[in-house]
């Protein structure tokens, strides 16, 4: 209560030793009805009066705005010693968009404003879900429980190209020591190697096949379909979406139905010439 006092605002009588627009009663303070006034000298008399009780409205709604927002108590504890307690931290962009909301403040009140904050951060929450569970379901993800093995799987892949960017930017200091080795005619140690690198390969292959079994869909495909999918680095879920679309189309367009098929965007041309003649070499569709 002391700070306030020093504020100059007086709590008991929820007022201020100093009034917004303090000199606003000088207006008035010399008015008297005279026996003699005319009507102009009245209507005068009732202008000033009604300026007067407009700058009285303006201050009514600054000492509102400043119960509602809680200023007095804020600028009261401005002139208390800091305390202590910690307090919630808030982010670059969450007080850039705070700062862009303030011009709202005037017409709200403070609870509506504290609010409109929070709805507003929700809405940007679940916006971002929304994306994220979007790129999901663009994998081929169909449930949650699917999601862990997904995003091991996309782990796996990334060091698997790191480690592919390593070896190839090694490669080339390989392939010196290898020619150094024929010309003094080390020919067995190159056979020998050219053998470990087809094992190595081997193996890569098997691994990338083991992974690809946690896969949605994996089961769904012959093994065929599995080694074309190994080979061209395409989920099983993509693989069923563009055969679908191509078989579709085919026997839309056999019943003489005039189509226009869409493929998933970003599909290579390449990738998808390679299903069409695999389905074409097993049967799935004629040759055109």
């Amino acid at each position: 209560i002391q700070e306030q006092h020093d504020l100059g605002y007086m709590p008991f009588r929820d007022d201020f030793e100093r009034e917004h627009d303090n000199e606003a009663e000088t207006v008035i303070s010399s008015l008297a009805n005279n026996y003699d006034d005319d009507e102009l000298d009245i209507a005068v008399k009732l202008v000033q009066v009604d300026r007067y009780r407009t700058r009285l409205k303006e201050r009514e709604r600054r000492k509102r705005i400043a119960r509602e927002y809680n200023l007095i108590q804020a600028a009261a504890s401005l002139i208390k010693p800091k305390s202590q307690t910690p307090k919630k931290r808030t982010s670059k962009d969450e007080k850039e968009f705070q700062e862009k909301m303030k011009v709202y403040a005037q017409f709200q009140s403070s609870a509506e404003h504290e609010e409109f904050l929070e709805k507003c951060q929700e809405e940007k929450e679940l916006k971002a879900r929304i994306t994220e569970l979007w790129k999901y379901r663009e994998s081929g993800i169909t449930k949650m429980d699917e999601v862990d093995d997904y995003e091991d799987e996309l782990y796996k892949r990334e060091k698997k190209r790191e480690n592919k960017k390593k070896l190839g930017s090694s490669s080339p200091i390989k392939r010196v020591s290898m020619v150094s080795k024929k010309a003094a005619g080390g020919i067995e140690e190159k056979l020998d190697i050219l053998i470990d690198d087809e094992g190595l390969k081997d193996e890569g292959d098997e691994n990338e096949m083991k992974d690809m079994s946690i896969l949605p869909s994996y089961g769904m495909l012959s093994e065929r379909e599995k080694k074309l999918c190994n080979s061209i680095g395409m989920t099983p879920a993509n693989y069923m979406t563009i055969k679908t679309c191509i078989i579709k189309d085919y026997l839309q367009r056999r019943q003489g139905i005039p189509v226009k098929i869409r493929y998933p965007s970003g599909l290579d041309k390449t990738h998808r010439r390679k299903i069409m003649s695999f389905l074409t070499d097993n049967g799935w569709i004629m040759a055109v």
